[in-house]
């Protein structure tokens, strides 16, 4: 299980407690020095190399929990790309329009519908499930599969 933008690990500390191998990309310096688990790679999650440098190189899980909506196209072009060729299986949370968390973050560069989402993504080659509606936050949750 691979987490993109894992901050200091907090679901990475959950996760190992389930699945053998985890590991996670972060872009803060300090939050990998800070890190709750071990493996946590400071890095890009747009540059290929970081991926190409964390072992399996082929993840079962990947996950991008408020991650993939402070990139900019370019960025998020190359992070869908990365996590396709790298990986099976995807969960996915990002605020869309419409959900007030959206706009109170400054950061946020990627202004999307739900529906805009799920186009993008399924232009990469993901098959897209929504959440069930009983999961915290399933208004945001998506849940993906390579094709």
């Amino acid at each position: 299980m691979l987490d993109l933008g894992c901050g200091r690990g907090p679901y990475l500390y959950f996760w190992q407690w389930f699945v053998g191998v985890t590991a996670g990309i972060e872009l803060s310096e300090w939050a990998c020095k800070n890190a709750f688990v071990p493996y946590v790679v400071n890095g890009d999650i747009s540059n290929e190399e970081i991926f190409k440098g964390i072992s399996p190189l082929n993840w079962d899980l990947i996950t991008a929990f408020d991650v993939l909506e402070h990139l900019d196209d370019n960025q998020l072009d190359l992070t869908l790309k990365n996590m396709l060729k790298y990986g099976n299986q995807f969960l996915i949370s990002v605020p869309v329009i419409g959900d007030p968390n959206l706009l109170n973050d400054k950061t946020h560069k990627q202004l999307k519908t739900k529906e805009e989402w799920i186009k993008l993504w399924e232009s990469y080659g993901l098959k897209i499930t929504e959440a069930p509606k009983d999961w915290l936050y399933h208004e945001q949750l998506f849940i993906g599969e390579r094709i």
